[in-house]
């Protein structure tokens, strides 16, 4: 696990999510579950949840 500066511990995966969104904000999620070896929808669901605003930059929500 690694240690979120947001409080929240975040295991392996959901660190590989957030690094790879924010290292490449115009990546859509199905690159970050590519880049990751998950599914979309789990990738969507860790940005949720620990990035609550990362579609309203005119985002990637339909995809």
């Amino acid at each position: 696990m690694s240690f979120d500066p947001f409080g929240t511990d975040l295991t392996e995966l959901e660190q590989c999510i957030i690094d790879t969104h924010e290292r490449n904000p115009d990546i859509t999620p199905k690159g970050i579950a590519d880049s990751c070896d998950c599914s979309e929808s789990y990738v969507r669901q860790t940005l949720n949840e620990h990035r609550p605003n990362w579609d309203n930059d005119g985002g990637f929500g339909v995809f």
